[in-house]
């Protein structure tokens, strides 16, 4: 019995290493390189608008700005 259960062992560690070292890495790669093209790069293409949206503030407006919150959430996990 106890050869049945290092041998599922060893099978179930083999699985797992396989699963999150060649499997899992291939597959996000993959899906970034896919989801980059289908959304036609816009990582690159909004960059500057993401800076001027978190640094922009309302006139007149009291209150925390988007990047204050956003600082605030960064530091706090």
């Amino acid at each position: 019995m106890d050869a049945f259960i290092d041998g599922l062992n060893w099978i179930v560690n083999e699985g797992n290493d396989l699963l999150w070292t060649y499997i899992l890495i291939a597959l996000l790669l993959g899906l970034g390189v896919y989801f980059t093209i289908r959304t036609k790069f816009v990582q690159i293409r909004l960059f500057g608008e993401m800076f001027r949206v978190i640094t922009e503030k309302k006139d007149g407006e009291s209150g925390v700005s988007a990047f204050q919150a956003f600082t605030i959430s960064t530091a706090s996990a």
